[in-house]
């Protein structure tokens, strides 16, 4: 019944209700053990070593953080407002944008000090380097000796964006799929990108 009633309601409700509640839209849902899908939880399946021999695949991307500059009042736009018009672009074509349409004057230049490509390492740093990090130590303490990690690091999009994202959270994933075509960086992969990127995408999957 709450299902049911949870999927008639407008997005925007949905939205304004995790607003209300003080949650940022962007934050993740708490992981529990339901005792059916999870059976048990999964911090003490790991600090046990019950899943030791299982092999286990972690990941960062280089730039994870550059996702979530609405956490730092980084973006001049909403996300609606910024992946609408992202969405809505022709990638191949010159765009008509800056990275001062996207990044507020405080941050800029990206490159220089306190800038938007500093901010976004210490939001990499803080929010996801350290958790995978620990994440993988644990297992490691716990006896796993088939722990695998890679860092993606691809920024090839068309300016701005290449400096707006660069290697953003979940960047990764249509290379691993091979969803170009779909999903919120479709205006990141262009004719001119294509060869290279399609190599490292048949590497990795």
């Amino acid at each position: 019944m709450a299902g049911t009633a949870l999927r008639e309601l407008p997005a925007d409700d949905v939205v304004r209700a995790r607003e209300r509640r003080g949650t940022a839209v962007g934050d993740p849902p708490a992981v529990l053990a339901d005792g059916v899908v999870l059976p048990a939880d999964h911090r003490d399946v790991v600090r046990t070593g019950r899943l030791r021999e299982m092999p286990v695949l972690a990941a960062n991307t280089f730039e994870e953080g550059k996702l979530f500059g609405s956490l730092v009042d980084a973006y001049r736009r909403t996300d609606r407002e910024r992946f609408t018009k992202q969405y809505f672009l022709d990638p191949d074509e010159p765009s008509p944008f800056g990275v001062r349409d996207f990044i507020a004057d405080r941050y800029l230049p990206a490159d220089g000090p306190g800038g938007w490509n500093e901010a976004a390492g210490r939001l990499t740093d803080s929010i996801f380097t350290g958790i995978v990090h620990d994440s993988v130590k644990s297992m490691r303490e716990a006896g796993n000796e088939h722990l695998y990690y890679y860092r993606f690091g691809w920024d090839q999009e068309p300016a701005p964006f290449d400096t707006v994202y660069g290697a953003a959270h979940a960047m990764d994933l249509p290379f691993v799929f091979g969803t170009f075509d779909e999903g919120l960086f479709t205006f990141a992969f262009i004719h001119r990108n294509e060869p290279g990127r399609l190599q490292l995408s048949k590497l990795m999957t």
